[in-house]
C-alpha cells in the first residue's frame, strides 16, 4: 500500500500569504486595464496601425493610483501580459475559423481568474 504524504500546513500558509500579497497588485492591474480601456472610443484603436494614447494621462493616473516608478512598471508589464494573452486567444480563435474582426472588444477580466 502506498501512502500519500499530506502537504504541510506551513507550506499552505506560505502559499496563502503569497496569494494575499498578490491581491492588491492584481486589483491595481485590473484598475489600470479599466482606465486604459476608458481612454479609447469603440473602434478607435483597432482602425489605426498605431494606437494614439496620451502618455501624460496614463502617467498621471499611475502616479496617483499606483505609486512609485518601480510599482508602475510592474503594473504596466502585467497589463501588457494580459494584452498579449488576449491577442493570442483571438489568433487561436481565428485559426479555428471564428470570424473575429478587429472592431470587437475583448473583456480582459476574462483572464482575472488565472
Amino acid at each position: 500500500m502506498i501512502e500519500a504524504e499530506k502537504p504541510s500546513t506551513k507550506s499552505q500558509t506560505e502559499h496563502e500569504v503569497r496569494q494575499q500579497k498578490c491581491k492588491p497588485f492584481d486589483a491595481k492591474v485590473e484598475e489600470a486595464i479599466t482606465f486604459i480601456a476608458s481612454l479609447f472610443q469603440e473602434g478607435d484603436s483597432s482602425k489605426n496601425n498605431k494606437d494614439e494614447l496620451d502618455e501624460s494621462i496614463l502617467l498621471g493616473w499611475l502616479k496617483e493610483n499606483v505609486g512609485d516608478k518601480e510599482e508602475s512598471l510592474k503594473v504596466l508589464n502585467a497589463v501588457q501580459l494580459k494584452l498579449d494573452k488576449t491577442r493570442s486567444l483571438i489568433n487561436e480563435l481565428r485559426a479555428m475559423g471564428h470570424d473575429i474582426t478587429d472592431d470587437h472588444y475583448v473583456d480582459l477580466n476574462f483572464f482575472s481568474a488565472e
